[in-house]
């Protein structure tokens, strides 16, 4: 570009200066474009972080997810997400053409320009074909240089963007908030759906349930199970590591199904639920690393039931021996944004983190709770507040 810019001079000082003269117009709306491109692109870079956490976290978080029955919400919000990724893309996308396509009609205008002036100038004897023919050679050199510029300019703008983002990563821990896409199948097709009060706890039956998980069909987890569970009752599973405590907790579930034998819940075929229906409504679930999603404490409450209003919200929280440190430790109370699960990103203790899941299962209010080694990460004084609140968990 240099290198042209003195070849013009020494062809024609008088047609250099005019063309010189244009350009910072040209430079000027490019500037102006090149801002709102740089805007757009960071706009662009945050809503596809945002989707990777999402779609991270709804796959790392699918045992609860798909124990609160959340597929329908996570869908939604991803589809939005997903849309909204979509639409920035393309605006970025038509920034950059108009911009190259912009470019290349101005930089074809001052040459059409340059011919214009030199004719003039050719006309009053000024300047000969030879240099003319000279000056319009070189100027196309130097509007190719400058079109490759205006195409190195748009991948600058993405790069220049990323590595911000990176930079920001890696300045601050980033509390993104997102879900994700989760197939909404149910396991079994059934003709007739059982429905029980949500208010009475069923007695369960297992009926010689015998049970392998798919990938592991040799080894036999389950062999000919039978038990009563009557409703009402504390019942614990006591067995050593890999006896199939947990396979109980996903059979109930409806995780899978026996290959022989029968669930009953009130004498009826667990297989005759509708899985979303009993997941949302007969059966709350607390895991030993209990999930917390990226949202505010309100919203991971709230995920136990979508129709919650704040006073149950809040309530539950009490319940659960939650509402004294969510509003007297936390900087925005409920309204805190919380991370992904661990207690590092979430800004919260192993404890804290366990009697919010407590408040959600509690505000969703199931009369069969299943807890699978519920406090045994736990210290002492973490241990005997979340003990606390389950046994008010436990009286419904």
């Amino acid at each position: 570009v240099v290198g042209s810019v003195f070849a013009l001079l020494s062809i024609s000082p008088t047609l250099t200066a005019a063309l010189l003269g244009c350009l910072p117009c040209v430079f000027l709306i490019g500037s102006l474009m090149g801002t709102e491109l740089r805007h757009i692109s960071r706009e662009v870079q945050s809503q596809n972080s945002l989707l990777a956490s999402l779609t991270d976290e709804v796959f790392s978080h699918i045992r609860t997810v798909k124990s609160l029955t959340m597929e329908d919400f996570l869908i939604d919000k991803v589809n939005y997400n997903v849309n909204k990724s979509k639409m920035l893309n393309e605006k970025l996308s038509f920034g950059i053409g108009s911009f190259q396509g912009l470019s290349n009609l101005t930089l074809n205008g001052v040459v059409l320009g340059v011919l214009y002036v030199g004719g003039h100038l050719m006309s009053r004897g000024e300047l000969d074909a030879g240099h003319l023919m000279s000056f319009l050679a070189t100027t196309q050199t130097l509007q190719r240089s400058l079109t490759q510029l205006s195409l190195l300019y748009g991948q600058v703008v993405r790069g220049y963007t990323a590595l911000k983002r990176i930079h920001d990563v890696s300045e601050v821990l980033d509390n993104c908030r997102q879900l994700v896409f989760v197939s909404k199948q149910h396991l079994t097709n059934i003709s007739e759906v059982q429905y029980l009060s949500s208010y009475s706890a069923p007695s369960i039956e297992f009926s010689d349930v015998k049970f392998v998980y798919p990938n592991r069909p040799e080894t036999i987890v389950l062999n000919e199970l039978s038990m009563f569970l009557p409703g009402g009752k504390v019942i614990a599973l006591v067995g050593q590591s890999g006896a199939g405590k947990s396979t109980v907790v996903s059979l109930l579930e409806r995780f899978y199904d026996p290959i022989s034998g029968e669930i009953l819940l009130n004498n009826c075929k667990l297989t005759n639920f509708n899985v979303n229906y009993l997941r949302s409504k007969l059966i709350g679930y607390i895991s030993q690393e209990p999930q917390i999603f990226n949202a505010s404490i309100r919203e991971n409450i709230r995920f136990g039931r979508f129709d919650a209003t704040d006073e149950e919200v809040e309530e539950a929280a009490k319940l659960a021996y939650a509402h004294e440190f969510i509003s007297n430790d936390l900087p925005y109370g409920y309204d805190t944004p919380v991370g992904q699960g661990t207690g590092t990103t979430a800004g919260l203790s192993g404890g804290q983190r366990q009697r919010i899941a407590i408040a959600r299962i509690l505000l969703k209010n199931a009369p069969i709770l299943l807890m699978d080694e519920a406090t045994s990460a736990l210290d002492t004084e973490s241990e005997a507040k979340v003990q606390n609140a389950l046994n008010n968990a436990m009286k419904g």
